[in-house]
């Protein structure tokens, strides 16, 4: 029996892999191999402390820093900084960030930003350590 010019077992092949490509998709876009459903965590330093907060809680925070406060959103797992003493406000229009060590630093008032994964915090090795 054909079908558009294709017999049986060549719909069957197709739709195999079609299934097969559709699945590889889905586990490398959603990070299911990759270990990237483990909980992100915030690592927040300063010049005389350091905080650790869940990404997945919608908080406002204010850390002090040597000229004043840095004001830090964490909303929809994205973190950004709304407010900040320094001079230039580079650590405002670096954005939003979300992803695993990604970070923001506010380097006059000596407050850093770091996404981390709670499984990778020090198992694995990225590009940068060399």
């Amino acid at each position: 029996m054909k079908i558009f010019g294709l017999r049986l077992g060549d719909i069957i092949v197709f739709a195999i892999c079609l299934a097969g490509l559709i699945w590889s998709y889905g586990i490398s876009s959603f990070g299911l191999l990759n270990g990237n459903t483990d909980q992100l965590l915030l690592r927040i330093s300063s010049h005389d402390n350091e905080w650790v907060y869940p990404l997945d809680k919608d908080i406002e925070l204010d850390i002090e820093g040597p000229l004043g406060l840095t004001h830090i959103h964490i909303y929809s797992e994205e973190v950004w900084v709304s407010n900040s003493p320094c001079k230039n406000k580079i650590c405002i229009t670096a954005g939003e960030i979300s992803k695993v060590n990604s970070w923001i630093a506010c380097l006059p008032n000596e407050v850093f930003i770091q996404i981390e994964s709670k499984r990778t915090e020090k198992e694995e090795v990225d590009e940068t350590s060399f």
